[in-house]
């Protein structure tokens, strides 16, 4: 009797199995250090934050901790995931799969079709964010990376507002750089220079303001409408600030799509003042 009363009260009602009890309880706990990740992710790609001038750290160094707080956040969201699938098929609760709410035993409300959702968005850039991938299929990496907003959407709607508050602070910091960049973008301005170098490589000239102070290795990220209005690629400045006051110069390879459309076009005979592009940073 005394070993009956030191079982959990779901064991006793519903006969279910020692592991698959803990099994629950471990889906749980990995939910909850994986809340955890989440609220430092969007933090360091906020690239203009005064956050990480206070921690010392540049935007370039700073994408680094970036890459691996997701990896690691969507490592423990995909064990959460699945030790809640393998719980419900060995209960005979599939079903739960199909919830949009249900009360859990503090009777906050859980959305188990949201948190599927938000974890199948979450995969897709996961899965899209390494590195092989990245770099032979950017434009897939960079347009799938936008479901960011699909996640933390229902994100937030599978654990409720008040529990994801914790989330808050980094995400919008997040949002605000992003339209900040957003203002910046819209500017279009036209190239200074252009040259064509070897390897199918070309440098490109901006003109810039003299009080605008970068490091040599910080990055801009172009847009050429003529290419595509949508596509931004970053580039690392090849330029210094002290001894070129008036212009910004990056060089790009030729190894992509995008790249080979804007060889092809500075190629042509039409003159390069013509090419107009729009720019994000230097950061």
């Amino acid at each position: 009797m005394i070993c009956l009363l030191l079982l959990p009260y779901k064991l006793l009602k519903k006969k279910f199995q020692v592991w698959e009890v803990k099994l629950e309880t471990a889906g749980l706990s990995l939910g909850l250090v994986g809340n955890t990740c989440l609220a430092f992710l969007f933090f360091p790609v906020a690239r203009g934050s005064s956050v990480l001038q206070f921690v010392g750290l540049t935007s370039e160094a700073s994408i680094k901790y970036h890459i691996w707080l997701g990896h690691i956040t969507m490592a423990i969201f995909t064990a959460h995931g699945l030790c809640y699938v393998i719980y419900w098929s060995r209960t005979q609760q599939m079903s739960q799969m199909l919830e949009w709410s249900k009360f859990r035993t503090d009777k906050a409300k859980v959305s188990n079709v949201a948190g599927e959702i938000a974890l199948l968005a979450g995969l897709v850039m996961w899965a899209t964010s390494f590195g092989r991938i990245r770099r032979k299929f950017f434009e897939l990496f960079y347009y799938s990376h936008h479901l960011y907003v699909v996640f933390v959407i229902f994100y937030v709607f599978h654990i409720g507002f008040a529990e994801s508050c914790h989330i808050l602070p980094g995400f919008y910091l997040f949002l605000i750089d992003r339209y900040l960049r957003l203002l910046q973008s819209q500017k279009k301005i036209r190239s200074v220079a252009a040259r064509i170098l070897p390897s199918k490589t070309v440098e490109l000239n901006f003109s810039k303001s003299s009080g605008l102070s970068y490091a040599p290795t910080s990055i801009a990220f172009i847009n050429v409408p003529a290419i595509s209005r949508m596509q931004w690629h970053p580039f690392t400045i090849t330029s210094n600030s002290n001894m070129d006051s008036d212009e910004i110069s990056v060089v790009i390879k030729c190894d992509g799509s995008w790249s080979h459309e804007l060889y092809q076009i500075l190629s042509s005979p039409s003159p390069t003042s013509r090419l107009e592009v729009s720019v994000e940073g230097p950061i």
